[in-house]
């Protein structure tokens, strides 16, 4: 029989639930011991100006036209790209297949000495781009190895009417966890770890329901073997802490 899920109320904008406690009762259901926090500096947004004056155009329409939507800003770009000229278009692909953080460092930790810093908030009001993200490679108490969280990165915009959207989504996909309000959008943590060649197949399926979720981020992934969600906040773009939206554990 399939489990429900909960919604979460109370507290700051209609939602319940800490941070740490949350990420700790996934933690704690999937039986994590240790986990890996990645740091790294979140690169300037591709602005166009770095190809030519004709795709800073093509990047300011494709730009409002994510203000708009919500999403989409890579595919606009890419459309308007292909009656650009030779140049700018093969400038435009070439950014737009970069790949990899620039200086990422890795730091293994155990669950609780994770959650006591995150509960403290060593992982909060960083410096401006700078960013640390849980990685999906766990070690577990019954020792399997090469052992990853399910994790998705949604696209669609954070906010009470959007929650059974994507309550929906993650019903749809099968996986237990947490889903939690990021800010701006929704991340999700799953409880069930899944061997390494299984991820690429989790995240595959998670990336037809785009736009909903983030599919770049998912292309990301896959090329990286792993996959990683923001946990800090910063004095910049990501100001608000993660809550609660809805459990099934």
């Amino acid at each position: 029989m399939a489990r429900s899920w909960k919604r979460h109320y109370g507290g700051d904008r209609d939602y319940g639930g800490d941070f740490a406690q949350g990420l700790g009762q996934v933690l704690d259901a999937a039986g994590v011991v240790a986990i890996e926090v990645l740091r790294f500096a979140r690169p300037h947004s591709f602005l166009g100006r770095e190809v030519s004056e004709q795709a800073r155009t093509l990047a300011r329409s494709s730009r409002e036209e994510h203000r708009r939507r919500g999403y989409g800003f890579w595919e606009a770009l890419l459309w308007s790209s292909a009656k650009a000229e030779l140049s700018t278009r093969r400038g435009i692909m070439s950014y737009a297949l970069a790949h990899g953080q620039p200086s990422r460092a890795r730091e293994k930790l155990h669950v609780s000495e994770f959650l006591s810093r995150l509960d403290k908030g060593e992982y909060a009001d960083l410096p401006k781009r700078e960013v640390s993200a849980l990685c999906s490679r766990v070690a577990l108490c019954t020792g399997a190895e090469n052992m990853h969280l399910p994790m998705i990165d949604f696209a669609i915009e954070a906010g009470t009417h959007n929650d059974d959207v994507v309550i929906g989504i993650v019903e749809s996909l099968g996986p237990t966890g947490i889903i939690f309000n990021s800010g701006a959008s929704y991340h999700f943590y799953g409880s069930r770890p899944l061997p390494a060649a299984e991820l690429p197949r989790f995240l595959a399926r998670a990336q037809l329901l785009a736009p909903l979720v983030d599919h770049r981020w998912i292309s990301h992934q896959i090329l990286d073997g792993e996959c990683s969600l923001r946990i800090s906040t910063d004095r910049e773009r990501h100001k608000a802490p993660h809550r609660v939206v809805a459990s099934c554990l």
